[in-house]
């Protein structure tokens, strides 16, 4: 069942999910990661973007070759 909310993520909730994310990987390291939510993983990459560093992680990717 879809998750996706047609509304604009808040500022607050952004980071509020992204810290969610954070502290799952945090406490419990890889086994964290599969824990997190695609809400969350959503918050972390808006925070990317809106933090300036998305064009960086999408440049590092292309130098890979992984585009």
């Amino acid at each position: 069942m879809p998750t996706h909310n047609p509304q604009p993520m808040t500022e607050g909730a952004m980071l509020s999910l992204a810290g969610s994310a954070l502290r799952k990987i945090d406490r419990k390291g890889r086994r964290g990661t599969t824990l997190v939510t695609f809400d969350e993983i959503e918050a972390m990459a808006a925070l990317i973007d809106c933090l300036g560093a998305g064009h960086l992680c999408l440049a590092a990717l292309d130098e890979r070759g992984r585009g």
